[in-house]
C-alpha cells in the first residue's frame, strides 16, 4: 500500500518536525511520558539521528552506508536549531529518491517508498509525544494515521520473529473515522494481512488516530473511544507480542 506520494510525506515529516521543535521551546528538559527515561531534547536527538541515517541511505543505494556516523549532538542551548538543521538536510535527501528506487531496509520493502514513509510515519508519531510532553496532545490527522496503521500491521509485524511467535491468532482493526480495516493472521512464524472486511477471534474499532498510538503502546484498547468485540484473551496475546518493542 502506497497511499500518499513523495510531495505528501514530505510536507507530513516537514510538519511534524516543525511541531516538534515549537514544542520543545522552553521545555527541552522535560520528561516524554510516552517514551520512557527521555526528555524533549532525547526525543529531537533521536529524530536527528533516524533522519540522518535514513538520508544516508536515500542517498545511497542497496547497501547500508559504511562511512555513515551519527550526528554529535550539542549543548542543549544549541539543540533545537541543531534539530532543524538536521531535518532540513535529511527531509531533502529523503524527499530526493526515486519512490521506486532500490534501497536499503530492514522489512520486505526495499525501496525510497518506504523510507519516505517511514521518515513521515516516525515523525508524526514522536510530534505526538513532543505535544504529550508539554500537555497539548493532539489527535493525528485521520488519514495519516490510516497510513500508519497499515506500515505497522503490514510492514513492522512481518520483520519482527518475536511478534510472530506462538499460536496463531486472528484480528479484525477497523477505523471508525476514516477508510481503514484490516484483517490480521500473525502466528506459528507466519504473517498474513488483508484490507478488508472479515470476521477475526477479537476485533478492535476506534479512531485512525487512537488505533495507531495503540499499536505502537500510547494507548490502551479498554480507554475511551474504544470498542472490542471477541474474545479479549486473544487480544491480550496480541498486545503482549506487538508492544516488546
Amino acid at each position: 500500500m502506497r497511499a500518499m506520494d513523495t510531495h505528501q510525506y514530505d510536507q507530513i515529516l516537514r510538519d511534524a518536525a516543525a511541531r516538534t521543535a515549537v514544542a520543545a521551546a522552553g521545555a527541552l528538559d522535560r520528561p516524554v511520558p510516552s517514551c520512557p527515561e527521555w526528555t524533549v531534547a532525547d526525543l529531537l536527538s533521536h529524530l536527528s539521528v533516524v533522519l540522518s541515517f535514513w538520508g544516508a541511505i536515500a542517498a545511497g543505494g542497496e547497501e547500508p552506508p559504511t562511512d555513515w556516523t551519527p550526528p554529535q549532538r550539542p549543548d542543549d542551548a544549541d539543540v533545537i536549531a541543531w534539530y532543524r538543521a538536521e531535518v532540513a538536510d535529511g527531509a531533502a535527501a529523503v524527499a530526493a529518491v526515486d519512490p521506486a528506487a532500490p534501497r536499503w531496509s530492514w522489512s520486505h520493502q526495499h525501496d525510497g517508498a518506504f523510507i519516505q514513509r517511514r521518515m513521515a510515519q516516525e515523525f508524526t508519531v514522536h510530534a505526538w509525544d513532543a505535544d504529550l510532553a508539554i500537555g497539548a496532545e493532539a489527535d493525528i490527522e485521520p488519514a495519516i494515521a490510516v497510513d500508519g496503521v497499515d506500515e505497522f500491521l503490514d510492514i513492522f509485524l512481518a520483520a519482527k520473529p518475536e511478534c510472530l511467535a506462538g499460536d496463531p491468532l486472528t484480528i479484525h482493526v477497523h477505523t471508525t473515522d476514516a477508510d481503514g480495516e484490516w484483517i490480521l493472521t500473525i502466528g506459528d512464524g507466519q504473517h498474513h494481512l488483508e484490507r478488508t472486511h472479515g470476521k477475526g477471534e477479537v476485533a478492535v474499532r476506534a479512531s485512525a488516530s487512537d488505533l495507531l498510538l495503540w499499536l505502537w503502546g500510547r494507548r490502551e484498547a479498554d480507554g475511551d473511544g474504544f470498542a472490542v468485540f471477541g474474545d479479549e484473551a486473544v487480544l491480550a496475546d496480541f498486545v503482549g507480542r506487538v508492544h516488546q518493542f
